[in-house]
């Protein structure tokens, strides 16, 4: 008999996506509306609004490519 020790993260992988996702509108909706309400320029808007999704995807990808090499 062996005993082997299983530690579900699913759960908590599932809460931290989610804050994330939570985190990342929020963030997205306040820096859109200060700019609309300080700049009411729709090009500036788009110019600092669209990095901020981006940048997170573009690291979510680099991290997903970077572990996907490892055989462990």
């Amino acid at each position: 008999m062996t005993i082997v020790p299983f530690y579900d993260r699913s759960t908590l992988i599932s809460q931290a996506a989610d804050t994330l996702r939570r985190a990342l509108l929020e963030e997205v909706l306040l820096v859109t509306l200060v700019q609309a309400i300080f700049l009411l320029h729709l090009r500036s808007i788009l110019i600092v609004t669209l990095p901020l999704p981006l940048a997170v995807l573009i690291s979510f990808l680099t991290m997903y490519y970077a572990g996907s090499h490892r055989t462990s």
